[in-house]
């Protein structure tokens, strides 16, 4: 308990170090762009590179967290351990950002929690492996395209720069904690639950459907790329962008349907023909990851875009 409580402050202490040097060297030389009137993430900005700062940091905080892992001895795994940590992992995800008013302790804690339930369960990380290095990039990717889809006004700090670093740590670990238990579905569903019980703590205020869909698409994604399923991926990539879009527009509206009918759909009908292809091949994408059969999980993609688009044309209708 000692080892892994020194490790989460060592990696706490050089994270922080690392993000202070970078935007040291950002300031010196001009690098950081004005703050962004729309922006999900509250951290400054390169000119040209909206996100890119975080990188070297995300990527310094795995290095540590791995060799870390490696140092740590090893815990029970039985079933009611699991269990039992996973109810108060849960109960801290809800409460704790609620009770903390700062952001930067609340995650903190959060993130310290939930690495140690990681390690309670046996999480071994092969340093070497090939699924490991085939994720990291395909986890960054969607954390950028996100920072690039979503808005929200906030301010940049050197803070927020830390607590998104700590946040990418996290959800790595719990993609690794997934891919270690995912020997039933029920455990894929526990585990999302908890990522996107994590929506609190990035923004405690302020919880939108958006922020949910970041942080288990976001698992999915990395999921997925653990396993090399590339194909499976592409598809899942397709189903973001027009997906983020419609549960960006959601917050200004009292109905997500009606929300969709006036934000969410292109008008142009080209653009509305690839929106349309882009939801059912996302469908498709996760569908496949559960069923393991391409043909039923495009049948099933189809069959819920119909019942989709019924529904919707039935609400549009009885609006007007």
């Amino acid at each position: 308990m000692k080892t892994y409580l020194l490790s989460i402050i060592l990696a706490y202490i050089l994270t922080k170090f690392a993000a202070n040097i970078l935007l040291r060297i950002a300031r010196r030389f001009n690098l950081l762009a004005a703050p962004e009137e729309n922006s999900l993430f509250p951290f400054p900005t390169l000119k040209g590179y909206s996100a890119l700062i975080i990188f070297p940091v995300f990527l310094l905080s795995m290095i540590i967290s791995l060799y870390v892992n490696k140092r740590l001895p090893e815990f029970y795994t039985e079933k009611s351990n699991f269990f039992n940590s996973l109810m108060i992992i849960m109960i801290l995800n809800i409460f704790l950002p609620f009770v903390i008013k700062s952001r930067k302790i609340s995650i903190t804690l959060l993130s310290a929690f939930n690495t140690y339930l990681a390690y309670y369960n046996n999480i071994n990380i092969d340093f070497f492996s090939e699924n490991l290095w085939f994720s990291l990039p395909l986890t960054f990717l969607w954390f950028v395209f996100f920072q690039m889809i979503f808005y929200n006004n906030e301010e940049h700090t050197g803070n927020n720069l830390l607590i998104t670093g700590i946040v990418l740590i996290n959800l790595f670990f719990i993609t690794l904690f997934l891919e270690q238990i995912l020997s039933s579905q029920i455990f894929l569903v526990l585990g999302v639950s908890i990522l996107s019980l994590q929506t609190y703590t990035s923004h405690p205020a302020k919880i939108t459907p958006t922020r949910n869909f970041y942080l288990w698409y976001g698992s999915v994604i990395a999921y997925i790329s653990l396993h090399n399923q590339l194909k499976f991926t592409i598809l899942s990539l397709l189903f973001m962008i027009p997906m983020a879009n419609l549960l960006n527009s959601v917050r200004s509206e009292s109905t997500f349907s009606m929300s969709l009918l006036k934000n969410g759909i292109p008008e142009n009908r080209i653009s509305r023909i690839l929106f349309l292809l882009q939801i059912i091949a996302g469908i498709a994408g996760f569908s496949m990851i559960i069923m393991r059969n391409e043909l039923i999980s495009f049948f099933i993609a189809i069959t819920i875009f119909i019942v989709f688009y019924i529904l919707l044309t039935q609400e549009q209708h009885s609006g007007k």
